[in-house]
């Protein structure tokens, strides 16, 4: 009978897991979306200083972060932002305004992704 309670409180903790990484990561990647879509839109509205800003906070978020979500994701997404934040230092650098703004969208649109791999949807459980 005691095996029975051990096997319930690790399914148990497994499931608190499970919702605590579902919360973590809508609040991480939708913070990380939000934050790139907004650098883009600075980026093509000509404020370029805080447009770069923005990315490199967003840049620092996710490298914060890197390795934690590489270890519950694909592997495939996080090396693409990666050398997509990469890419985006060039751009940075080169100053331009419109590539950098295409890579930002580029970049949120992989952020909501991962995001939405780690979400429970209907489709998803089929």
């Amino acid at each position: 009978m005691g095996r029975l309670w051990i096997a319930v409180g690790i399914l148990i903790i497994l499931l608190a897991l499970g919702i605590g990484m579902l919360l973590g990561s809508q609040s991480f990647f939708g913070e990380l979306e939000e934050n790139l879509k907004q650098a883009g839109h600075l980026a093509l509205e000509g404020n370029w200083s805080a447009a770069t800003e923005m990315a490199e906070k967003c840049r620092l978020q996710w490298e914060s972060c890197r390795r934690f979500w590489s270890a519950f994701t694909d592997h495939e997404p996080v090396e693409e932002m990666q050398n997509l934040f990469a890419q985006l230092k060039i751009y940075e650098k080169r100053q331009l305004e419109v590539d950098f703004a295409i890579l930002c969208q580029h970049l949120s649109h992989l952020a909501e992704a991962i995001d939405e791999s780690h979400n429970l949807k209907w489709w998803s459980v089929l």
